[in-house]
């Protein structure tokens, strides 16, 4: 299972042009401080202090479960850790999240290929 957060920044940047619901307020006692991703299974899990506080089927890019994100277009999910950084409240999708795609491993992982990341 990979530890990450899974909607690729494509999706995003197309699919976030459209309304989506009201975002919802944030609850401190139902917060997770960890988002678990099988991308396999295509399943997200919310946890919190160690325990689950929900499980959730989840989309992924064209590629699915192809292999860990290699470049933008490459329509992988990526695989590790990163933050949520920011909601996207205009998307179609009910919960668009972004993450902090690139970090510096996969920045330094596409320099070593001579790519952008």
């Amino acid at each position: 299972m990979a530890l990450l957060v899974a909607l690729p920044l494509g999706y995003t940047k197309i699919m976030g042009r459209l309304a989506g619901g009201p975002e919802p307020a944030p609850v401190a006692a139902e917060q997770a401080d960890l988002i678990t991703v099988d991308k396999a299974q295509r399943r997200m899990q919310l946890w919190r202090d160690g325990q689950v506080l929900g499980e959730y089927r989840i989309a992924l890019g064209a590629a699915g479960d192809a292999g860990h994100k290699q470049r933008e277009g490459d329509e992988r999910t990526p695989e590790g850790r990163y933050l949520i950084d920011w909601r996207n409240p205009r998307s179609m999708a009910y919960l668009s999240l972004h993450i902090s795609y690139p970090n510096a491993r996969d920045e330094a992982a596409a320099a070593a290929r001579d790519e952008a990341p």
